[in-house]
């Protein structure tokens, strides 16, 4: 059983006390339905799915975001000047 799997559950969420944030958005049908297939494939919940497919998509947001400023800049994002 994965922790997401335990944020189902109201009364955890309720334990919870405001730090969840509902993230969702309208889709089209095909789309919607080949999430479906691949967490059927992956033996996954639609939730545990797009939680991981979300945290990818940031780590890699990220890295290009700092790889295209340190090329623009010469220097790492965040770095204080001496």
């Amino acid at each position: 059983s994965s922790n997401s799997r335990v944020l189902d559950y109201p009364d955890f969420a309720r334990q919870l006390d405001g730090k969840l944030k509902r993230i969702q958005f309208d889709t089209f049908l095909e789309f919607s339905e080949s999430l479906d297939n691949i967490c059927n494939l992956l033996d996954t919940s639609r939730r545990e799915f797009l939680e991981r497919a979300m945290m990818d998509a940031i780590g890699r947001a990220e890295a290009a975001f700092m790889a295209a400023y340190k090329d623009a800049t010469g220097e790492d994002f965040g770095a204080l000047e001496a």
